[in-house]
């Protein structure tokens, strides 16, 4: 079940993630996002970003990175396994910012799926 998602900084802009798996950090979700969500999240991101940091993908690695006057954080793929009904549903998930930036769901309260 994808959820909407707003970062604290960029107020009124929403991102679409994945899951958020039941994890907090200091109060805030935790996001998974799939690789084309975070895709999506990192050009989102470039175009809001009016600090100078550099958002991109390092496919050798796997990881997406976020570069501020040489400050690097990476953020490489986990494997997500979820039970939805009777199924078990993986895929590679990315949490962007995870225990650092403040995640707030769409209706401001951090609701676990």
């Amino acid at each position: 079940m994808s959820v909407k998602i707003y970062l604290d900084t960029y107020e009124g802009e929403f991102f679409i993630a994945e899951s958020l798996m039941g994890q907090r950090w200091n109060g805030w979700a935790i996001p998974f996002f799939t690789k084309s969500q975070s895709v999506a999240v990192w050009e989102k991101l470039s175009r809001l970003d009016e600090s100078g940091g550099k958002y991109y993908y390092d496919e050798e690695a796997d990881e997406f990175v976020y570069d501020f006057e040489g400050e690097i954080s990476r953020y490489a793929s986990t494997r997500i396994i979820r039970r939805i009904g009777e199924k078990d549903c993986s895929y590679d998930g990315y949490s962007l910012g995870g225990q650092e930036w403040c995640w707030t769901l769409d209706d401001g309260e951090v609701n676990i799926d």
